[in-house]
């Protein structure tokens, strides 16, 4: 009977392995240890159509998702796509609208139902209206799919109502929710303007419409003289002119 063969471990053999292991555990202390930063990044690429990405802590796990928007105006269906992918590259969910995003400030986060992670509400437009939509992504719900919530008034003439559509603030109580948006045109005439939007009516319940217009991106609210109701600012614009600041309470 032969005897037992022998293993022989060198010293190196186990230096190396208490090394890995000793990497091993430190790195995932300090994936453990980073911050939970929140940044937002638009960029522009070229997928047949307008497209950009935004980083976004929606789930309140201190890393960002990724948020890929993308519109192709050249398919039949003139479809636009919204995936959500964790910080791994793992996909979260992907739901479609069928109307174009024109530019990024259109898309507006917040925790509608107040469980803990943020959804995704977007306003997007075709021809001769103005729809919302609002996606859970992590429970695969949607809380208004394709409303409409305006339409091109008789003053604008042409047949496409050429528009840019900017979410300044959603917020209220669950029982009275309400958005805070504006719309800024180029050469169309009325509306233009900041509208509050109730999501229970599911109506514009107020309004300010001007001749100028906004300045895009250029919505501010605050409570100025600190009454307890909060004022929206905005600079507006005309050709061979300055700008003019207005505010208005909501």
């Amino acid at each position: 009977m032969k005897a037992p063969r022998k293993i022989n471990i060198s010293l190196l053999t186990i230096v190396t392995s208490v090394g890995i292991i000793i990497s091993l555990l430190l790195h995932i202390y300090w994936y453990s240890q980073e911050l939970p930063y929140s940044v937002e990044l638009y960029s522009q690429k070229s997928y047949g159509g307008d497209s950009f990405e935004i980083l976004r802590e929606m789930d309140g796990d201190g890393y960002c998702e990724l948020i890929d928007i993308g519109y192709a105006p050249n398919t039949n269906t003139e479809m636009t796509s919204i995936l959500v992918r964790s910080e791994l590259q793992k996909t979260i969910n992907q739901m479609n609208i069928f109307h174009p995003i024109v530019v990024g400030d259109a898309v507006y986060f917040f925790d509608f139902n107040e469980d803990g992670f943020e959804e995704i509400f977007i306003l997007s437009q075709e021809k001769d209206s103005l729809f919302l939509d609002g996606f859970d992504f992590f429970n695969n719900h949607k809380y208004f799919d394709n409303v409409k919530i305006m339409v091109k008034p008789d003053s604008a003439l042409t047949e496409s109502w050429d528009i840019m559509p900017s979410i300044a603030k959603i917020d209220g109580p669950a029982d009275d929710r309400y958005m805070i948006f504006s719309i800024t045109t180029g050469f169309a005439i009325y509306p233009r303007g900041v509208y509050k939007y109730s999501f229970n009516k599911l109506n514009i319940i107020q309004k300010f419409e001007t001749a100028a217009p906004i300045v895009f991106k250029n919505v501010n609210i605050y409570d100025l003289d600190n009454d307890g109701k909060e004022e929206i600012l905005y600079s507006s614009t005309s050709h061979e002119n300055s700008l003019n600041l207005n505010y208005i309470p909501i």
